[in-house]
């Protein structure tokens, strides 16, 4: 009853709009829609026509946006749908790799991968199955394809230069991590990468760049590590550049002491130039300089080497000693190279003193090993082999080479003899009986 009464006065309203319409503009006019065509009629019809055209024309919009929106969310609810059966493609995948099945879990992660090429997920999993699958080779063609519709995804970029990594492609895997500086240069890992890179393929001037690049996006203390990379591959540079022209060579690793102070491989770098001259002095200098800066034995070894080729052990012995003793703070690595180097120069006394005057205190655990081996050959050189054999057997199993259940072992002096005690075990522990032979 109410609707038919709402209709009835609408339509009332209606009639009367009208009629009030007719009765204020009784006159005609004439509509001109094109220039010989033309319309002749009331006022009120004109506009009564208008507004029914301008209603028309606002219910078609209202119509069109309506239609919009519902498909819009249409469309979001099918991708919701479709994005929910993906990720539990993806976690059925990755059960499937867990258990080792790997053609089943390709399976899914290509499903998801054909439906939906941005999903970056899915193209790295399929990718990892593929190379437990197939290998590398086929991995890498799964990330090219994936890296088609996805050119510039970090992921995409760093997992294939991962795998040309593994494959050996340096070069390649070289170019993955440039294009990640493009789309992100402030990528700490992937300039780490590239330096690394950069020296293995000779292209020191590029591992400069990328390790200034670093250098202002490293935090402070982590800095110096990266400094001394930095003035390695400079001196490595100038090696490349210049190492036909000694002069030049000469000035370059001037320049990278001026930047990086007592930088003990240019140092090294330059005693070898002097070596080559001739001018022994200068470069024991420079090498004892790349010592005591270093700590680093090398250098000695360099320097020993260099006297002993001209047959000069004495001033081979004192270059050492001087070098080892003017470094400050002392060094205990130094001093076990000059007891080495007594040995092998069968100055057996000054070896001995030498060994004798450096304090367990001093050393670290594998030089205290090395330390153990040197007074080992020392009695060894002396004549005293027990002695000898008795060191190397303790060195051989504090080394934490041999198995465990020689550790149960502890020899004694019982009544002046010397006995075998088994310690916490009476017999060593095997990981399985000998098998028995089925005749005598």
């Amino acid at each position: 009853m109410a609707k038919r009464i709402s209709i009835f006065l609408i339509a009332l309203l209606l009639v009367g709009t009208v009629s009030y319409l007719f009765y204020l503009n009784p006159d005609s006019i004439a509509v001109h829609y094109s220039r010989a065509n033309t319309w002749e009629a009331p006022l009120a019809v004109v506009i009564i026509t208008v507004f029914f055209l301008g209603a028309a024309f606002v219910g078609l919009i209202g119509v069109y946006l309506s239609t919009k929106r519902s498909l819009h969310d249409w469309l979001e609810r099918r991708k919701y749908r479709r994005q929910r059966a993906h990720e539990k493609l993806l976690l059925e995948g990755r059960s499937d790799l867990a258990v080792k099945n790997f053609d089943s879990a390709r399976e899914k992660f290509r499903k998801v991968t054909n439906e939906d090429d941005k999903n970056t997920l899915g193209w790295l999993l399929l990718a990892d199955a593929t190379e437990e699958a197939r290998g590398v080779n086929e991995a890498l063609k799964i990330l090219d394809r994936a890296r088609r519709s996805n050119a510039s995804n970090l992921e995409l970029l760093f997992r294939a230069a991962d795998i040309n990594e593994k494959l050996g492609n340096v070069t390649a895997a070289y170019d993955n991590l440039n294009l990640v500086l493009q789309v992100q240069p402030d990528n700490i890992p992937a300039l780490r990468k590239l330096i690394q890179f950069s020296e293995k393929l000779g292209r020191f001037d590029e591992g400069i760049e990328f390790c200034n690049s670093l250098l202002r996006f490293l935090p402070h203390e982590e800095r110096e590590q990266y400094q001394s990379k930095l003035a390695a591959l400079e001196v490595e540079a100038a090696g490349k550049k210049h190492g036909s022209d000694p002069a030049a060579l000469r000035k370059e690793l001037d320049g990278v002491l001026r930047r990086h102070r007592d930088f003990a491989p240019a140092f090294g770098e330059l005693a070898k130039l002097e070596k080559k001259e001739n001018n022994l002095s200068a470069a024991a200098k420079l090498w004892a300089r790349a010592f005591q800066h270093s700590n680093n034995t090398e250098f000695l070894d360099q320097l020993s080497l260099m006297w002993l080729e001209v047959d000069n052990p004495d001033q081979a012995i004192a270059s050492v000693k001087n070098a080892v003793n003017s470094r400050k703070g002392g060094s205990t690595r130094g001093r076990l190279y000059l007891a080495h180097l007594y040995l092998s120069l069968e100055m057996l006394e000054e070896a001995n003193t030498e060994l004798n005057s450096i304090s367990a205190g001093e050393m670290l655990p594998e030089q205290k090993l090395f330390k153990s081996f040197l007074n080992a050959k020392l009695n060894n050189r002396k004549g005293e082999v027990e002695n000898a054999y008795t060191l190397l057997s303790d060195l051989i199993e504090s080394s934490g080479l041999l198995p465990d259940y020689v550790g149960c072992i502890d020899r004694r002096a019982v009544n002046g003899q010397k006995k075998i005690i088994w310690r916490g075990r009476r017999t060593p522990r095997l990981e399985a009986p000998p098998p028995r032979l089925s005749t005598p």
